[in-house]
């Protein structure tokens, strides 16, 4: 209340000063302890990398905002917090190892006809039983192939497609190789080495498209090509690369036309 005068009330004074006062949402924030901010960080790239891996395929949407997320936030973690969660994709995400020896016992059960997958076998023969027999090897075998695929190829696979994300696997492939200078664990290996795969797979030189590069390309990319040179010496300028009797190509990926993953020069 206000008294005459514009002045406060003496009653509304008192009572105000004896009011509880609540602290503001925004004190809240700012006492956060900048540990546990990073920490949730943490956490949250490891759902997101989780629910990569475990949202089915035809949930497209989902599938991105989880890629997208993990992309853009793993690159601010910290090294610890790398290898952390490095180490839970290696052991969390591995091959189903009860499911493939369930399989190998299984096979192992079947009985499978004599000569079958031989040089000697003749096309046709056996009968209604042999077909029999050798389409539950088959099913068997297939069942087995996938088994035997680590949970995290998923994750490798998606990022593939994703935009930008053959970055992202760079840098999990050059996080795991210094983290194996230090820890030379089985799982860790066995991580890299399935990636190294399927990076030499997907940069194999039939996956790679040759353009020639001229004088219509981006500034930063004749820039780029400009400062990188094939040996110690200082290399030529770029107009001289460009001159008569010379051309210059680039090998690019598909998703990554804006800059070639290596150039070649020609003097005629």
């Amino acid at each position: 209340m206000m008294a005459k005068g514009g002045g406060i009330n003496r009653n509304a004074l008192s009572v105000l000063m004896r009011s509880r006062v609540r602290a503001s949402a925004i004190a809240k924030e700012t006492s956060m302890n900048p540990v546990d901010s990073v920490e949730n960080a943490m956490a949250d790239v490891m759902r997101w990398m989780r629910a990569s891996i475990a949202v089915p395929t035809d949930r497209t949407e989902s599938v991105d905002s989880n890629l997208r997320n993990f992309s853009q936030n793993y690159v601010g973690l910290s090294q610890a917090h790398r290898r952390e969660l490095l180490l839970a994709l290696a052991k969390d995400h591995d091959v189903n190892r009860e499911r493939v020896r369930e399989l190998m016992q299984q096979y192992l059960s079947l009985d499978v006809p004599q000569g079958s997958g031989g040089e000697g076998e003749e096309a046709g023969s056996g009968g209604v039983e042999h077909e029999g027999a050798m389409a539950a090897v088959y099913r068997t075998e297939r069942s087995l192939r996938d088994a035997l695929k680590p949970k995290y190829a998923v994750l490798f696979e998606r990022l593939n497609e994703h935009p930008g994300g053959l970055k992202v696997l760079e840098m999990l492939r050059a996080d795991l190789l210094s983290l194996l200078v230090k820890d030379n664990m089985p799982s860790l290996r066995a991580l890299e080495s399935y990636l190294k795969e399927k990076l030499v797979s997907w940069l194999s030189p039939a996956a790679l498209e040759l353009h020639q590069i001229t004088w219509d390309d981006s500034a930063s990319l004749l820039e780029k090509i400009d400062y990188e040179g094939a040996s110690n010496q200082k290399p030529p300028r770029f107009e001289g690369r460009l001159s008569v009797g010379r051309r210059c190509f680039g090998f690019y990926i598909q998703q990554y036309l804006a800059s070639p993953l290596y150039s070649l020069k020609w003097h005629f």
